[in-house]
């Protein structure tokens, strides 16, 4: 009977990992006769649980089922987990049969943080089986070019989403950042504003509201927008912030 491959990917939810908790991995998967071909591990800080990915591909011989064969393995680490003798952690299988199976893909993901890179080579040095130091580096440039790109496009995504909102909430956020109202804080620039007569007033909001929509434009590709809109809006701005009473608001409306 041919082998059987899988990519196994565990993943360890600690900011430090002690070699003792990898050794108890490696020690059950040898226990259960898995023959662990290539393994390589990689710390991931940037994370709202740091933790660290082992990736490994394995070959092992097995009359049953795939999944209830590395049911045992899932079964054993988790008793591990229960008496606190390993941190808490997630395991995912890749058979070699899945369409999505991709040894690459499972070696360089750990890699992917450049900060870690220390580490990582340290945890190479230690613990890497079946990857050359060529490869070690090739899986680091290759998951950290894919990650940084990743990473770049998420932040320009959220960006756009926020300008793409045209809305007067989104414009009263735009005006209060750039005013210096955040989390309930006054800033200088807000105290100095209230001092200011209410025609400099309008005048610096408006000046905020067409760099929000230069945003827009370059972002979205904006061509038109309405000052007379934005007029109205620093208006309400003004008065609902506080900046302005209802005579001021009256007569600069009856002015104009």
């Amino acid at each position: 009977m041919e082998p059987r491959k899988t990519a196994i990917t565990f993943t360890l939810f600690t900011p430090y990992l002690p070699d003792h908790q990898i050794e108890i991995i490696i020690k059950e998967m040898n226990e259960l006769k898995y023959n662990i071909e290539k393994m390589i591990i990689g710390k991931h800080d940037n994370a709202s649980r740091p933790h660290y990915h082992i990736g490994t591909v394995v070959t092992y011989q097995s009359k049953t089922y795939i999944k209830h064969f590395h049911r045992k393995l899932r079964e054993q680490l988790t008793q591990k987990k229960a008496t606190d003798v390993l941190v808490d952690f997630k395991i995912s299988f890749r058979h070699q049969t899945d369409e999505e199976y991709n040894e690459a893909n499972v070696l360089q993901y750990p890699l992917k943080e450049k900060d870690n890179d220390h580490e990582n080579k340290r945890l190479y040095d230690a613990y890497s089986k079946g990857i050359t130091e060529e490869q070690f580096k090739s899986y680091t440039i290759t998951s950290q070019a894919i990650y940084n790109q990743a990473k770049y496009e998420k932040e320009q995504k959220e960006k756009k989403d926020i300008l793409k909102k045209s809305n007067a909430d989104t414009k009263y956020e735009y005006l209060d950042q750039s005013l210096g109202i955040i989390a309930n804080e006054i800033s200088p620039t807000f105290i100095s504003l209230r001092e200011q007569s209410l025609e400099e007033k309008i005048k610096k909001c408006l000046i905020i509201c067409l760099k929000f929509e230069k945003h827009q434009h370059e972002l979205n590709d904006k061509k038109v927008f309405k000052i007379s809109s934005h007029m109205d809006l620093v208006l309400s701005y003004l008065y609902f912030r506080n900046l302005t009473t209802e005579e001021e608001l009256i007569y600069q409306k009856f002015k104009m």
